[in-house]
């Protein structure tokens, strides 16, 4: 679980099998970005959810 505070989305949940890939191209701002420990608890959940459903 993500603490509200280290973001500004809320709910501060990631649900690793809704994501999705994005072409930057159109993006329009920038609106944050989450610390590299998160990032990577992010990641550990994605290999998670993605070995262990194959």
């Amino acid at each position: 679980m993500i603490a509200s505070n280290a973001t500004n989305i809320f709910p501060p949940v990631t649900n690793v099998s809704q994501i999705f890939t994005l072409d930057k191209t159109f993006l329009v701002e920038r609106i944050g970005s989450l610390p590299d420990y998160l990032q990577e608890e992010v990641d550990d959940g994605s290999r998670f959810f993605y070995t262990s459903s194959m």
